[in-house]
């Protein structure tokens, strides 16, 4: 089980992330497409089925499965799916359908000879998957009187010549350029396809000879057709494309005619500007189509017309944005699982007797618009389903048999499905079927009106009436399938093997004053109450004390594991440094004003520094000690000495520091200068990098107002990029990501929804995608300080600890990430 989600995480990813082409298993195409159902077969040639495959997360793909004959297995077909392999692993670009894997199959199978006797055979499949594009040009091809306006029409060329530009530019000539051939997505973007008959040219190469003539009348070059391929012969099939796009059919043109049908359907002020478009675009579509190949444009040049063509008379543009997008009137699945993510599309919920079960779903929005949510039961079952919406109060959401809710731009919520208590397992073959309604309208008002009516008891078997309400609004519906069901097998959900939870010490006595844990070892480093005045090492396995040392007026501990010691801050201003190897003291020294606590420390995760923070005078000094524990910089803010709560180094770019102030805001520091580069909203922070593309964020989250949740900064140009709205309580404790795999960490509860104050609740998010990955409960005081530890990406542990107790939870990362991406 784990390795089918993990693959379909891997074909997801691949759309999401645009990651390069990969092998495909077959079973995982067989199940996307349910064993190639006539259902969703979407068209057929001499050499290919297509079928649409349907992900997990609600998007779409593109399966091709060639024919072979049995007396072809390892003839021209193989040829053909080997040559076309080897086209599409070559190109990518906005204009050419998306190549994401290919699946070559080979079984063996007994058949029966003509004389009576059985043999065995190889039996060989071949499939290519694409993105999914749901329209193509030929359904679009009309005469200037009606169907598709000009700048639409305009942009097609312009983009199919940027598409057969980038083709030849890596010597590859198509072969079969033809309306069919030319997808179109929701945008109305041309994405060229089918390139089974394409040709790989040589470096010096102009043409082939070939006695294999595979093409299509009407759009073939006549040099073609007697067997001589060039690049030239793809130019001529434009040609006849520019042609049907300008009149509606094949065949020589006549440019007076063309500007005349043209002329009475323009009814602007932009009249002339457009009739010139259309003119050029018709005297390059009858160059294109000159009998002899060297009276042909080549590609080249083609553009370089057009463009002089917009820098003369104006580019002629449609809105290619996401609010243009939300906009459109189409089918739906290019936006679920691009723009818009549901996740996951299919619920096993494990049963428990007696005991409420509740499983996320995460809802994202990656679009500039406003988005609702409805989802709504579509089908009869036993099991009790009911949906609620964690919100801004504290007070027990309402559970209903549907749920809709409103995501801002850039934003993800999380609702979550529950099955009331039960003391029988329902039938394991009861499955509850969802429809997921995504509405996307411009206006949050109008939004929230729509979700009024709709949580007043519409039947999702109305569903049409609702399409054509909110049609009239002039917006855009989307749909999706949920499943869910119920497993009484234990071992369905490994992803958390462990929980382990120690208290240290007899009693009050070991109160915690400050605590740490090291990145590695499976120890923490405790400060005690400051008139005992200890620091000790506890392993929290084995619960044995490894060692202690007595330092008085204990205010904050550090481990320094690239050195093997460890770091302690006072309450007269001076930062004690021990080894906990030889158990001497390495350092102590002056880093405030007596009588001024050291109640914040850092290490940095790569260089010889250390961050020392007092909250009375402001100050955050750094402390080198490869220099002899030499300060090398003294940072001084504004604000009155009691607002530090957090100070840290960044992870990755380790020339950044931030410090969390108790008046909302996060600061961020460049360690090479005194005053800071960036202030964001916020009471606690972490930082990430993503691994993509090195770019470095920083998370702060807030209980404040409705935004209360996790807020994500891009450092390079201080704008927001996300928020993961939502938890279930204002009481957010403890932030942190991962070092390599890309997971924000976050703690909250208590109080919440009629729960205890000791209620927890650890919340796995990923973030390429911001979906919610896991979410454990767990019952704690309240939490002061949390740590990935252990460098196993397969398994590791997360530790969380209060002033008098830690929590180690051991996650198998690999069953919730595919060796760190989705």
């Amino acid at each position: 089980m784990d390795g089918e989600s993990s693959r379909y995480d891997l074909l997801e990813g691949i759309l999401l992330d645009e990651s390069a082409p990969t092998n495909l298993p077959m079973w995982l195409l067989e199940s996307i497409t349910n064993n190639f159902s006539d259902d969703q077969k979407i068209g057929s040639g001499g050499f290919a089925d297509v079928y649409k495959g349907l992900l997990p997360n609600g998007g779409a793909v593109a399966v091709k499965k060639l024919k072979l004959k049995p007396s072809e297995m390892v003839g021209v077909h193989e040829t053909k799916f080997n040559q076309e392999v080897y086209n599409l692993m070559k190109v990518k670009h906005k204009n050419i359908v998306r190549f994401l894997g290919y699946c070559s199959d080979t079984q063996g199978k007994v058949w029966e000879h003509d004389e009576g006797k059985n043999i065995m055979v190889e039996e060989r499949q071949r499939f290519l998957c694409f993105e999914f594009v749901p329209g193509s040009l030929d359904k679009y091809i009309n005469d200037a009187s009606e169907g598709l306006e000009w700048r639409t029409r305009y942009q097609i060329i312009k983009g199919i010549c940027e598409g057969l530009h980038y083709l030849h530019l890596q010597k590859i000539v198509h072969s079969d350029l033809k309306t069919a051939n030319v997808l179109l997505d929701h945008n109305m973007m041309p994405k060229i396809a089918d390139f089974g008959g394409a040709r790989s040219f040589g470096e010096e190469q102009t043409k082939a000879i070939t006695s294999n003539v595979v093409g299509t009348r009407g759009y073939m070059a006549p040099e073609f057709v007697n067997g001589t391929i060039s690049l030239k012969s793809d130019i001529y099939s434009l040609g006849v494309i520019i042609t049907e796009i300008l009149t509606g059919r094949r065949g020589c043109l006549q440019i007076e005619k063309v500007l005349e049908s043209w002329n009475a359907r323009f009814q602007t002020s932009q009249r002339g500007t457009w009739l010139e478009h259309v003119r050029v675009c018709a005297e390059i579509g009858l160059e294109c189509m000159e009998h002899e190949p060297e009276n042909r444009p080549t590609i080249k040049r083609i553009i370089e017309i057009l463009n002089g063509l917009e820098k003369t008379y104006g580019f002629i543009e449609t809105d290619l944005s996401a609010q243009n997008i939300i906009n459109s009137t189409r089918s739906s699945d290019f936006l679920v699982g691009k723009l818009l993510d549901v996740y996951p599309l299919e619920l096993r919920l494990p049963f428990e007797p007696n005991k409420l079960i509740k499983s996320p779903v995460t809802l994202t929005n990656k679009t500039d618009g406003h988005v609702g949510v409805w989802i709504a039961r579509s089908g009869l079952g036993v099991v009790p389903y009911l949906w609620e919406e964690p919100g801004p109060g504290q007070q027990q959401p309402q559970k209903s048999s549907s749920v809709f809710c409103m995501l801002r731009p850039h934003s993800t919520k999380v609702v979550y499905m529950t099955m009331t208590t039960q003391q029988q397992p329902p039938p394991q073959a009861d499955t509850g079927i969802f429809q997921v309604v995504i509405i996307a309208m411009e206006s949050e008002e109008a939004l929230r009106g729509l979700g009024t009516y709709l949580i007043s008891g519409i039947s999702i078997h109305k569903f049409e009436d609702l399409v054509k309400t909110v049609k009239r609004l002039g917006t855009e519906v989307h749909r999706a399938t949920l499943r869910a069901s119920v497993t009484c097998d234990p071992a369905w959900c490994q992803e958390v093997v462990g929980t382990h939870q120690f208290i240290p010490g007899a009693g009050k006595s070991e109160f915690i004053e400050c605590i740490d844990v090291h990145p590695t070892e499976t120890w923490m480093l405790m400060g005690q109450r400051r008139w005992y005045g200890y620091v000790s090492i506890w392993n929290y396995e084995t619960r044995e004390k490894v060692m202690a040392f007595k330092v008085a007026g204990i205010c904050a501990t550090k481990f320094i594991p690239g050195e093997k010691w460890f770091a302690a801050g006072d309450e007269n201003g001076s930062v004690h440094v021990y080894s906990y190897t030889s158990q001497d003291k390495v350092k102590e020294f002056q880093a405030h004003h007596p009588g001024r606590w050291v109640e914040l420390l850092s290490v940095h995760p790569t260089d010889r520094l250390l961050l020392t923070a007092n909250k009375y005078d402001g100050s955050i000094k750094l402390w080198d000690w490869g220099q002899g524990w030499t300060c090398t910089r003294v940072f001084v803010d504004q604000l009155k000495a009691d607002i530090y709560k957090y100070v840290t180094f960044g992870p990755t770019d380790t020339n950044i520091s931030a410090i969390s102030s108790g008046l909302n805001d996060v600061k961020v520091w460049d360690i090479h200068s005194s005053d800071p580069i960036a202030t964001f909203k916020g009471t606690k922070h972490t930082f990430y990098t993503d691994s993509r593309n090195n770019w470095h964020f920083v998370v702060t989250t807030s209980g404040n107002s409705y935004d209360y949740g996790a807020n994500i900064w891009d450092l390079r140009t201080k704008q927001h990029v996300h928020t993961l709205h939502h938890l279930e309580s204002r009481n957010i404790y403890v932030v942190a990501s991962h070092p390599t795999l890309p997971i924000l960490a976050i703690v909250a509860g208590g109080n919440s929804y009629g729960g205890s104050g000791r209620d927890r609740c650890l919340y796995l998010w990923d973030t390429k995608t911001y979906r919610l990955k896991k979410r454990v409960e767990f019952c704690m005081d309240d939490p002061i300080s949390m740590v990935f530890n252990g460098t196993d990406e397969d398994l590791t542990r997360i530790a969380v600890a209060s002033c008098q107790e830690i929590l180690t939870i051991k996650i198998n990362f690999s069953a919730l990430w595919t060796g760190g991406e989705n």
